[in-house]
């Protein structure tokens, strides 16, 4: 190599190599801040309570419960229950949230004759776990709440819990539904709102989403194979183990016959992962709708819509009706309507 070579070669790498390096030190960042972005989302405190219900009936629903979860975590949560042996519904809230957005839609469960456990994923609400695993240990502290969910007991020891379960959640939440009722036959029914088709997809869409970006899947940069798995070991790092989630087409062939509902909606950049999802589940019941919990607020004419499918198809699960609870008068209640089981009518 002569002498000219040798200066084009130096110039060549004077600038080719702060360029890798520069490209190098951007791309290790960028992964670095999302990952510490998605196990870190900020926190909304649980505020609201069923005690305004229980004010309401002026009679003892629920209690503040705390039970083992997974790798010697402790789960807490609401129990709404019953006074005899009831079908349990287990509610799971999405990523970003709290316990307290299912507030209503328990209330209306426990109206129905069910054993209610709503709580607080971790890193969300009043979870003691400082940060979420996005899916992996929350699967293991949902199948650790399951079977807490079995041995249900009131105050005095007797059992309120007759076995069977249902299960309800919402993103993240239902996700790691869907595999928590595929491994166990004792999940009657589970409804799932606005979910995604497997965990690397639920990654990629929650790379996006720290960017605020809500494009069609496979339209960013940060989806391309080589820089999620450069995520995937950096989550790892920040702590996110666990039981992966089974892929929602395995989870649909393992429920067989079992109730499903998915509610997907018209608004939540979620919703085109869950359609994709629900062409997997041929046997499952697909709802759209408008509005969901996923993604944004539902109005209070959405939310009632919203309660009552959820609360129907609970109710029309296959062997998980509830028994016939023992009647009691509310408060501005007709003795005689209570007595044959009919609803109060609703305040205008």
């Amino acid at each position: 190599m002569d002498r000219r070579q040798k200066a084009l070669l130096k110039r060549a790498m004077a600038v080719f190599v702060p360029l890798v390096v520069f490209l190098t030190t951007s791309i290790v960042g960028a992964d670095v801040y999302l990952s510490y972005r998605m196990v870190n989302q900020e926190r909304r405190a649980v505020i609201n309570t069923p005690q305004g219900y229980e004010q309401i009936l002026q009679k003892p629903i629920w209690d503040e419960k705390t039970w083992p979860g997974a790798r010697g975590s402790t789960m807490s949560g609401w129990l709404i229950y019953q006074e005899q042996p009831s079908p349990t519904i287990i509610l799971s809230h999405s990523f970003g949230s709290n316990r307290e957005e299912l507030l209503s839609t328990s209330f209306r469960l426990w109206d129905q004759g069910y054993n209610v456990i709503a709580y607080d994923l971790r890193g969300h609400g009043n979870s003691s776990e400082a940060r979420t695993t996005l899916g992996l240990s929350e699967l293991d502290d949902l199948v650790a709440t399951i079977e807490y969910a079995k041995t249900l007991k009131n105050d005095a020891g007797v059992a309120i819990s007759d076995g069977r379960i249902g299960l309800y959640g919402i993103d993240m939440g239902g996700f790691i539904s869907l595999s928590a009722a595929a491994n166990d036959p004792a999940v009657k029914a589970v409804a799932v709102d606005t979910i995604y088709e497997s965990q690397e997809e639920w990654y990629r869409y929650l790379t996006k989403a720290q960017l605020g970006s809500a494009t069609t899947p496979g339209s960013s940069l940060v989806e391309i194979g080589a820089f999620q798995s450069l995520i995937s070991m950096t989550l790892g790092f920040f702590g996110v183990r666990g039981t992966t989630p089974m892929p929602a087409a395995e989870a649909f062939q393992k429920l067989g016959d079992r109730a499903v509902l998915i509610v997907t909606s018209k608004a939540s950049p979620l919703a085109v992962y869950s359609r994709a999802a629900a062409a997997l589940a041929p046997k499952a019941k697909v709802l759209e709708l408008d509005r969901t919990r996923a993604g944004s607020s539902l109005i209070k004419q959405d939310g009632v819509v919203y309660d009552d499918a959820i609360v129907a198809f609970f109710l029309e699960a296959p062997d998980f009706a509830p028994a016939a609870r023992p009647n009691y008068v509310r408060p501005g209640e007709n003795p005689t309507a209570a007595k044959s089981g009919a609803k109060p009518a609703p305040n205008k």
